[in-house]
């Protein structure tokens, strides 16, 4: 099927909302094989893809090939250079025309949704499809920018080969000026117009067959800013079908319906087949003297290989966006049985099948009501110390979360660099970094009860940093190989140096209460979580300068606050006792109370490390 200017057909009503479909891009070099190779591929899929956007389709005696699955649209040409494949199911949900162009190179169709797609307030969304083929002379390219990057203020996605190399998109190739000049203004104009760079940077889409040419990114993907929150994925996950691209996968959906990603389920942790190998990852000591990538490389590789070992033998989760706490294995056997008659009663369309498809029906949604009843009316009695909370909080509800928003600030970027210009002012650091890391003599040896210690005052529900490990894996790690920790984080201690890989953090902003408005980073605070390994050598770096700091006289004697032994019932017995001392020789007494705003975080580190130097502090804890 072909667009024809004389015929435009007429948008059938659609039906239902778009929710989420996917995107195939992939150049066929004109090839019969490889279209065949294509389609075989997809075919098999559980969940095929909506479109295929194809550059260089093959072509015979003006005829695109047909699949028995998808209606193809192509431009009005004796060889047309792109082509879309459209699944039915598509077409029935939705009406689709293609936009007029007289052009072999650059097609494009208008897809319209009533109720809106990906539950934006959007009725159209224009896929744009092109084959930027080379010239010999100016402009060097068959397709201009502002063919490409319309400035639509509707959903609009450019896909395609554009034969364009830009740091962007490649950012380990070597450019030379004809390269950056020819592709400069594609994205510039992208940029103006509000488009961003869909491919992960570096992820080659084209692998030539010669042996002298190295990879390339050519097939490229753009959405515009009123598309661009709908992108879920962008990913070359399919099999190859015998040509030098690779097979682009595009999925779009509602961002309010995008799961979360997967996350490893600790629970389910291979112990049997972790722990024989721990003592064989116990790391060397670093070299004496070296510089400070060195000693991070070092951390880095031995780190990475208990992370990795750990990784591999947890199976991963993917969490719900509500938990339901009254399932039950029960509950999962029943929903299979059910799943099960209902497609034997689809494909037989038997009476029998049928009345089993009923019973299978009725048995998982009365064990669902059960479930639920059973669940919700537990005798409060019954509840313990941590479940009357979780069961006040399930019932007050949980307030939907606000999202900053600057009056001086209209973009993510700017959004995000308000926060953590806020939260994170940059300061110039202390002293300059030495070339060489060498040990402090004055280093007191890192002992496995320290470890156990920390370790003892982590709470295993915390929420881990990035590396998502948990305090509960390091505790099981400790416990069958002592040595493994100790020896993995000694020589930070004894170096004086934190690598920067247990610097990085995950930030969460949340809004204050009962603030009168919300359009200024003051009336949100960021929770900082940071590695796990990190929080551990921070307990024993806090423990042994709370010991020291009481030795060399740091504290005031009344100090409470953050100190073994004493408690918010000591700093008043303590107050108390002064007053009431006072009061006795008859003098009038009055309190003063201060809260010093932001006082932790604008503490002068130099102040405290010449603070605790003058005092004898060691160098490795000040370094």
């Amino acid at each position: 099927m072909c667009y024809n200017k004389d015929s435009t057909p007429s948008p059938r009503p659609a039906r239902g909302t778009l929710r989420s479909f996917s995107i195939v891009q992939h150049n066929s070099l004109g090839s019969w094989d490889v279209f065949s190779s294509l389609m075989n591929s997809i075919s098999q899929l559980t969940s095929p893809p909506m479109i295929i956007a194809l550059q260089d389709p093959p072509v015979r005696r003006g005829q695109l090939p047909s699949f028995s699955t998808y209606k193809c649209f192509h431009p009005s040409s004796a060889k047309p250079r792109v082509a879309f494949y459209v699944h039915p199911h598509l077409l029935n949900s939705i009406s689709l025309l293609p936009v007029a162009s007289t052009r072999s190179d650059l097609f494009s169709i208008d897809i319209f949704a009533p109720d809106g797609f990906f539950e934006l307030q959007f009725t159209r969304f224009r896929i744009i499809n092109a084959y930027n083929l080379p010239l010999k002379s100016a402009p060097f390219r068959t397709t201009t920018p502002p063919d490409l990057f319309q400035d639509n203020a509707f959903p609009t996605m450019v896909v395609g080969d554009l034969n364009l190399h830009h740091p962007a998109s490649d950012p380990l190739r070597t450019f030379d000026s004809r390269e950056y000049n020819l592709s400069h203004p594609y994205y510039s104009l992208a940029s103006e117009h509000g488009y961003s760079l869909l491919n992960q940077p570096g992820l080659y889409t084209c692998f030539p067959f010669a042996y002298n040419a190295r990879p390339l990114v050519l097939d490229l993907a753009f959405a515009n800013s009123p598309l661009f929150p709908s992108l879920s994925r962008w990913d070359t996950p399919l099999p190859s079908t015998g040509c030098e691209h690779v097979l682009v996968l595009i999925t779009l959906e509602s961002p309010r319906f995008r799961l979360p990603p997967p996350s490893p389920n600790w629970s389910k942790t291979d112990w049997s087949s972790i722990l024989p190998t721990l003592p064989s990852l116990i790391p060397p000591p670093p070299p004496s003297v070296c510089s400070s990538s060195t000693f991070e490389e070092w951390f880095d590789n031995h780190s990475n290989k208990v992370k990795t070992l750990i990784s591999s033998n947890t199976s991963m989760s993917r969490p719900a966006p509500r938990s339901k706490p009254w399932w039950s294995p029960l509950l999962s056997h029943l929903r299979s049985a059910f799943h099960s008659a209902s497609r034997t009663y689809r494909s037989s369309r038997d009476s029998y099948d049928q009345s089993a498809l009923r019973s299978a029906r009725r048995s998982y949604f009365c064990a669902i009501q059960k479930a639920k009843f059973a669940h919700w009316s537990t005798n409060p009695s019954s509840l313990t110390h941590s479940s009357v909370w979780e069961a006040r909080k399930l019932a007050s509800g949980r307030q939907a979360s606000r999202f900053p928003s600057f009056p001086d600030q209209d973009t993510p970027e700017g959004i995000n660099n308000a926060l953590l210009s806020h939260f994170f002012p940059s300061t110039p650091p202390l002293t300059k970094a030495p070339l060489t890391l060498s040990p402090y003599p004055d280093y007191f040896p890192l002992s496995q009860e320290e470890i156990t210690f920390a370790l003892s005052k982590s709470s295993n529900p915390s929420a881990p940093g990035p590396d998502t490990i948990s305090y509960d894996v390091w505790k099981r790690v400790h416990r069958s190989c002592p040595a493994l920790l100790t020896r993995l984080l000694s020589p930070l201690l004894h170096y004086g140096h934190h690598p920067t890989s247990l610097k990085k953090a995950n930030g969460i902003v949340l809004d204050k209460p009962s603030k009168a408005s919300y359009d200024t980073p003051a009336s949100f605070r960021v929770i900082v979580i940071v590695e796990t390994l990190s929080k551990i050598l921070e307990r024993v770096i806090a423990s042994r300068l709370s010991l020291l700091a009481r030795h060399v006289g740091l504290l005031h004697p009344h100090q409470t606050g953050s100190l073994p032994g004493l408690s918010t019932f000591d700093a008043t017995s303590t107050l108390t006792h002064e007053v009431r001392l006072l009061q006795r020789l008859g003098s009038e007494v009055s309190s003063l109370f201060l809260d010093i705003k932001g006082d932790f975080d604008n503490v002068d580190p130099g102040q405290v490390t010449s603070a605790l130097r003058a005092k004898g502090a060691y160098k490795y804890l000040t370094a």
